[in-house]
């Protein structure tokens, strides 16, 4: 269905499961989402990068989001099947997922925009996606017409992390009854892990870093300042120098060389050429 903006189209395929291919618009995620519910479509397959996927967690209809490599495949096998067919399954726990953790898109990184000079937060604590109880008597969810009940929700937010925080903070004044708020705080500050599963720091997937590489062009010093840009939000702009050094005579008619800058998790690498010469122009 491509994009999936049209709902008369949608509505064609009511018994079906969609596929849609996010154009990556800042909005246009929310936009497919909204149509696949209103048109009442069977499920959705998004094919999307787009990592903001807190707000799509709770579905009212069956629904997966997934990387555009891992979409490509999908479309793949749809192009080369007359009847292609799926399947979404449920009530399925994956564990070992890597990288874990991460921060979530939400979270608040401070400083405080009031008062700079205090840094806050101290510590962070599982928060996205937390299973937990929840009353019997209040709707969890609704797929389609059908209301759901549970004794459990998964939950996000300052509500769920700050019982973590909370509950090692007894757990640690039970051990130390002596301990003032402070020192327990010190504790929690002091000890916390900043390392993930894979052994690397705790990722920001809020953020996207990218890390700049140069070439070696011989005779030639380049450098570039930042070596890292980081961006909060789409379609944010960054800048940087890239300055080259040379001497009063290049050994080489012409140097070539690329300036390449990588994001962390090695998905997207953009390239840009550098060119010295050594040829003069008259005035």
């Amino acid at each position: 269905m491509n994009a999936c903006d049209d709902i008369d189209e949608l509505k064609k395929v009511a018994g079906n499961i969609v596929v849609c291919q996010d154009p990556g618009m800042e909005v246009s995620l929310n936009v497919q989402f909204k149509n696949i519910q209103a048109a009442g479509n069977a499920a959705g397959v998004f094919i999307t990068n787009n990592t903001h996927l807190d707000i799509f967690i709770q579905s009212p209809f069956p629904a997966i989001f997934l990387e555009q490599k891992d979409g490509d495949v999908v479309l793949g096998y749809i192009k080369t099947n007359k009847t292609p067919k799926a399947s979404i399954e449920f009530k399925r726990t994956i564990l070992g997922f890597k990288p874990s953790p991460t921060v979530t898109s939400y979270t608040s990184r401070g400083p405080s925009f009031s008062s700079p000079s205090v840094l806050k937060p101290d510590v962070m604590a599982p928060g996205d996606s937390i299973l937990a109880a929840w009353p019997q008597n209040i709707e969890l969810a609704r797929v389609n017409d059908e209301m759901l009940f549970s004794n459990f929700n998964l939950l996000s937010g300052t509500s769920m992390s700050c019982p973590h925080a909370s509950g090692i903070a007894a757990l640690l004044k039970g051990a130390h009854p002596d301990w003032s708020s402070a020192a327990i705080r010190s504790a929690l500050m002091t000890t916390s892990d900043p390392i993930d599963n894979t052994g690397n720091p705790i990722k920001d997937i809020g953020s996207f870093i990218y890390n700049a590489t140069l070439t070696p062009m011989k005779g030639l010093k380049v450098t570039v300042e930042p070596n890292t840009l980081v961006f909060k939000e789409k379609n944010e702009k960054q800048s940087f120098k890239l300055r080259i050094e040379v001497p009063p005579q290049l050994n080489e008619t012409v140097s070539f060389g690329y300036l390449t800058w990588e994001d962390s998790q090695g998905k997207q690498v953009v390239r840009s050429p550098i060119v010295a010469t050594s040829y003069s122009i008259g005035r």
